[in-house]
């Protein structure tokens, strides 16, 4: 692979793996937690804590990825939290009873957004080329 296949690899890289990951839940956030039951105020409230709940995932994965230096490890660990998020949002019934296990499900998602950051310090590692290096 070429400087400029890689340069253009990495690009469409990070373009698509932020937007794939944050765009369904960014967007759609408050109609999936009020379809939990909430009101509209109420989904809007409660979409304040998943941007805090991905600071503090983003903080303490990179933290943790760097103090234990395993970049692999801590991926998995943290994809963790989101699949169980996904199950817990696709399968606990939407009952009035069930609203908090449905918003805990939902802010578990947030941590997707630690995995992207951690990939993106990887890819860097992994090129040869990077940074550019001459001929």
């Amino acid at each position: 692979m070429s400087i400029s296949e890689s340069l253009w690899a990495r690009g469409i890289h990070a373009d698509s793996e932020d937007r794939i990951a944050s765009g369904g839940v960014g967007t759609f956030g408050s109609l999936i937690v009020r379809d939990f039951g909430y009101t509209n105020f109420d989904a809007i409230l409660f979409n304040i804590p998943f941007g805090a709940i991905q600071f503090f995932m983003i903080i303490g994965s990179a933290w943790a990825a760097t103090h234990w230096q395993r970049k692999g490890l801590t991926i998995a660990a943290v994809s963790v939290l989101p699949i169980v998020g996904v199950i817990l949002m696709l399968t606990v019934p939407r009952t009035p009873g069930n609203k908090g296990v449905l918003l805990f499900g939902y802010y578990l998602v947030s941590g997707r957004a630690s995995n992207n950051i951690i990939l993106s310090c990887t890819d860097g590692l992994r090129c040869p080329a990077w940074p550019l290096s001459p001929p």
